[in-house]
């Protein structure tokens, strides 16, 4: 069982469990929502990070060759770079291969959208 630090859950033992290829990209964008967002509340649930504050706003799913950065209510922001993927109900994510495929600027801004939503 993962070892709690306040509300972060302790993230070495979470990257254990998700394949070698997605830790850059994963500890990658981790530390871009965290730095950005530092009130967000962090919890690991089956090897998937979830952020949220008084409701779910997203979540980090490493996969075997790339990782989802997932949006709750996703079908509600304005992509203006049409990255968003997805017909679930109202989830929708990005994927991505690569680190260097990452526009962090427009994460941050996707996250910003997010968490405005009433």
């Amino acid at each position: 069982m993962a070892k709690s630090i306040g509300k972060r859950i302790e993230f070495e033992y979470f990257l254990d469990r998700i394949p070698l290829e997605t830790h850059q990209i994963t500890s990658f964008l981790r530390n871009l929502l965290l730095s950005n967002f530092p009130f967000l509340d962090e919890e690991g649930k089956f090897c998937i990070l979830v952020y949220w504050t008084n409701r779910k706003i997203g979540s980090i799913n490493p996969i075997r060759d790339s990782v989802n950065l997932m949006f709750w209510r996703g079908d509600e922001l304005a992509d203006k770079h049409n990255l968003l993927k997805g017909s679930n109900y109202s989830m929708r994510y990005i994927e991505i291969t690569k680190i260097d495929d990452v526009d962090a600027d427009y994460i941050v801004e996707l996250f910003q959208q997010a968490l405005a939503l009433k």
